[in-house]
């Protein structure tokens, strides 16, 4: 009895060292792993498609008005932003300066532009302020609408010719976004 009283305070000895042992050596014992997160922060973008063509044909002496038809329009993608604000500014920023001209000569009066027919307000070169269209977009639009319209006035003292033009330009800008 003493021989298996003296085996078993032994084996309890052996393990008192080793289990400590096994212990601090897995404590001591570290792994690592890398996992990389990533993303992009894309701005929204903005792209435009200008009103149709306004195409008088013959004009007559006097006030001469005509809307286009389709109205222009924009297109938004969002990425990254909930929500934008935007700006379009149509004018003539053409040499013509705001006149009809065939390449020889120009209209006398200054062509006026405007969102329909009975708003042309605006000077087709920005004197006096510039034809804007303002509104948002959060997935459904707000604002104005592409619409566009253009008046000439044409007298008995302006030159007889074809082929009168001018271009007008149509700027979109993103104004805001969150």
């Amino acid at each position: 009895m003493k021989k298996i009283l003296a085996l078993v305070t032994v084996l309890a000895l052996v393990a008192a060292l080793v289990v400590p042992m096994a212990v601090s050596a897995a404590v001591g014992n570290t792994a690592t792993a890398t996992n990389y997160v990533s993303g992009d922060v894309v701005a929204p973008s903005i792209g435009i498609t200008a009103p149709s063509v306004i195409a008088f044909g013959m004009f007559k002496l006097g006030s001469n008005v005509m809307a286009s038809s389709p109205n222009g329009g924009l297109n938004i993608t969002l990425n990254s932003a909930n929500s934008v604000t935007w700006q379009v500014t149509a004018e003539d920023v053409s040499t013509n300066n705001g006149l009809l001209n065939n390449g020889s000569s120009s209209l006398t009066e200054e062509l006026m532009i405007g969102k329909n027919t009975s708003s042309l307000w605006y000077n087709a070169n920005g004197a006096g302020g510039v034809l804007t269209y303002t509104g948002g977009y959060n997935g459904s639009w707000t604002g104005d609408s592409l619409s566009f319209a253009a008046g000439q006035t044409v007298s008995a003292s302006d030159p007889v010719g074809n082929g009168f033009w001018t271009t007008i330009t149509f700027t979109a800008t993103m104004t805001s976004e969150n």
